[in-house]
C-alpha cells in the first residue's frame, strides 16, 4: 500500500483545517515532536482552537514565533469559551497585520499589510481610556522622560565596541541563561547604551537597538528569557536570590529610554522596537505577574531601596513602567482585548 505524502499544515500553528478528511497523512504530534517524553513538558495542543489563531498560544500561552507568528494571539477566556472573532480575513492579506495592526515580518512579509475598518474603532477606545488614567495620576500627556536618566547603577559606561564584544556570548545560538547573575550582566550591557554615556552618538544607540531587536538574531530571545526568568525561577527553586531592581528595572529603563522610543535611523526601526513590545504581549501573563508581586513587596517595605543596592527613585520605577506599558497599548492596540489584565495593572499602578 502507498502511503499518504505528509501534509505539511499538520504541524504549523495553524495546524489543518480538514482535519480527519485531510487527504495527506497526520504524522507526528500536532506541535512536531515525535518524542513521547517531551509530551509532559508542555499542555497539550487543543485540537478545537479557532480557525485563524496560533494553537501554541491559545493552548500555552506563548509562541516562539512571537510577532512574527502568521496566526492571531488570543487566548480562550477565563469560562474556556472561544473568542468572538473579527470579519474574517481576506484572500492574501496578512492575519497578524489584519488583526492586530502590526506585523513582525515588516516589509518582508508576502503579504498584504492591510488595516480591518471594523476592528479600528474598538482598539482605538481602550488604550485612550488607560491613558486617562495616566493623566489622572498627574504624568500630563505621559510623555518620554524628561532627562532620559537611568537609574543609579545602571550600565557600567563601556563604549559601543566594548559593548559589542561583551553581548557577543550572550547572542550565541547555544546560550541559555543558567543564574540571575547572567541575567544581570546582560541588561548592564544592554543599558550601557544611554545618552547619559558620553561614549555614545544617536547612531552607535541606534545600532545597538537594531543588533538586539533584528527578526534573524538571538536578542529578542534572550529578552523575552529575562521576562519570564523571576516566574519561573520562582517554580523551579523559589525566589531566593532574584532582585526586580536589577532583573526587571534595566529592561523597562532601556525599553523607555529616549534612543529607544525616538528611533528613526533604520527604515526597520519602527517594527525593530514593535518586536521588543511584542515580548511583553507574548509573555504578558509572566511580566504581569512579576510586575505585580514586586511593586506589592516594595510598598509592603515602605522602600524602593533593595538591601544593598543604590538610592532607588519611586518615581523613575512608576516613570518607566508606564513608559513601556503606554509604547506597548499604542503599538499594539488589541492589547487590552488580548490581555485584559493589563487594564488592571495600569489601575492599580495609579490608584
Amino acid at each position: 500500500m502507498v502511503s499518504k505524502p505528509i501534509c505539511r499544515f499538520f504541524q504549523s500553528p495553524g495546524g489543518c483545517r480538514q482535519g480527519i478528511n485531510c487527504r495527506y497523512a497526520h504524522n507526528g504530534t500536532p506541535d512536531g515532536s515525535t518524542d513521547a517524553s517531551s509530551s509532559g513538558r508542555h499542555p497539550p495542543l487543543d485540537p478545537n482552537t479557532p480557525p485563524g489563531v496560533c494553537r501554541y498560544f491559545w493552548s500555552r500561552g506563548a509562541c516562539n514565533r512571537g510577532t512574527s507568528c502568521t496566526h492571531m494571539h488570543q487566548r480562550p477566556d477565563s469560562q474556556g469559551n472561544n473568542p468572538i472573532l473579527s470579519t474574517q480575513v481576506p484572500r492574501g492579506v496578512c492575519r497578524t497585520f489584519w488583526t492586530s495592526g502590526l506585523c513582525g515580518r515588516g516589509a518582508s512579509c508576502k503579504f498584504e499589510h492591510r488595516t480591518n475598518p471594523d476592528a479600528a474603532p474598538l482598539e482605538e477606545n481602550a488604550p485612550n481610556s488607560l491613558q486617562s488614567h495616566f493623566k489622572a495620576a498627574g504624568l500630563g500627556n505621559f510623555t518620554i522622560l524628561d532627562t532620559d536618566k537611568f537609574c543609579v547603577g545602571t550600565g557600567k559606561g563601556a563604549n559601543p565596541s566594548e559593548t559589542r564584544s561583551f553581548l557577543r556570548r550572550f547572542l550565541q545560538d547555544n546560550f541559555r541563561f543558567q543564574t540571575v547573575t547572567q541575567i544581570y550582566s546582560f541588561l548592564e550591557i544592554i543599558c550601557n547604551a544611554n545618552t547619559q554615556n558620553a561614549e555614545w552618538k544617536l547612531e552607535d544607540g541606534q545600532e545597538h537597538l537594531h543588533m538586539l531587536a533584528k527578526p534573524d538574531g538571538n536578542g529578542v530571545l534572550r529578552i523575552g528569557d529575562v521576562i519570564r526568568f523571576p516566574q519561573e525561577e520562582n517554580t523551579l527553586n523559589g525566589r531566593t536570590a532574584w532582585s526586580f531592581q536589577r532583573g526587571y528595572l534595566p529592561l523597562l529603563t532601556y525599553l523607555s529610554s529616549e534612543w529607544v522610543v525616538r528611533s528613526t535611523l533604520h527604515h526597520d526601526v519602527k517594527q525593530v522596537y514593535c518586536m521588543l513590545c511584542g515580548l511583553i504581549h507574548t509573555n504578558f501573563d509572566p511580566f504581569n505577574k512579576t510586575i505585580q508581586e514586586s511593586m506589592q513587596s516594595l510598598m509592603q517595605s515602605r522602600s524602593f531601596q533593595e538591601s544593598g543596592r543604590p538610592p532607588l527613585s519611586g518615581s523613575h520605577i512608576f516613570k518607566v513602567l508606564f513608559t513601556a506599558l503606554l509604547q506597548y497599548l499604542v503599538r499594539f492596540k488589541d492589547a487590552p482585548r488580548t490581555n485584559p489584565a493589563v487594564s488592571d495593572l495600569v489601575h492599580q499602578a495609579v490608584g
